[in-house]
């Protein structure tokens, strides 16, 4: 599955900062333990690619590393979503 960096979605996320970014990730994460959906799924993927390509990443690599395994974890829940039976793809 590819999903793409969509600036659209959320304009402004080149003037925010990582901290402003990281915030926004984890309240996503909150309303989906609240209420799971791929629509919120498909909104953190966003958030952890903005994350991922933001400019001043790179000086974090630590961080980097831990975006890029929630990129693959979330990327899998949305394909869960749409299809339940891909469990077995999975592994």
């Amino acid at each position: 599955m590819n999903i793409k960096h969509d600036s659209s979605s959320f304009p402004c996320h080149d003037q925010m900062n990582i901290d402003q970014l990281q915030a926004a990730l984890f309240t996503l994460t909150t309303q989906y333990t609240i209420r799971p959906c791929s629509q919120l799924a498909e909104k953190i993927v966003d958030h952890i690619l903005f994350l991922c390509h933001h400019p001043y990443i790179d000086l974090l690599p630590v961080q980097r590393a831990v975006y890029a395994r929630l990129l693959n974890y979330w990327r899998t829940r949305i394909l869960l979503h749409r299809d339940p039976s891909a469990t077995k793809l999975l592994h």
